[in-house]
C-alpha cells in the first residue's frame, strides 16, 4: 500500500523463479492507485520451476503522455535454441494529470 500511495506502477521482482505478471489489489482493501507485480522467471540458471522454461522479462514504455507501458516474457525455445515472445501484457499505469 505504502508503494502505491508513493506513486509506484510496478514491483518487480525474481527471486521465487516463477515469471507472472498481475495486478495487486488489496481485496477488501482500497489500494490508492493501481500497481503491478512484474516477477521474472528463470533467465540462465538451471533453477527453473515447474512447467516454465528459462525466460526473462523486457518492460517498454511510450514516449507519449499517458506513458503506456508493456511486458514482455520472452522464454526459452529449446528447439530452436532461442528465447521467443511468450507472453505481452499492456498496462496503463494509473496517471493523475495533475502530475506532469
Amino acid at each position: 500500500r505504502i508503494w502505491s500511495a508513493a506513486g509506484a506502477d510496478l514491483i518487480l521482482g525474481g527471486h521465487i523463479h516463477l515469471p507472472y505478471v498481475r495486478p495487486l489489489d488489496g481485496g477488501d482493501i482500497k489500494w490508492p492507485r493501481a500497481i503491478w507485480s512484474v516477477q521474472a522467471g528463470t533467465a540462465i540458471s538451471r533453477r527453473v520451476r515447474g512447467d516454465a522454461p528459462n525466460s526473462f522479462n523486457v518492460i517498454r514504455t511510450s514516449n507519449t503522455h499517458t506513458m503506456d507501458v508493456g511486458v514482455e516474457r520472452w522464454d526459452y525455445d529449446a528447439t530452436a535454441r532461442a528465447f521467443a515472445l511468450a507472453a505481452h501484457t499492456a498496462i496503463a499505469p494509473d496517471r493523475d494529470d495533475t502530475r506532469k
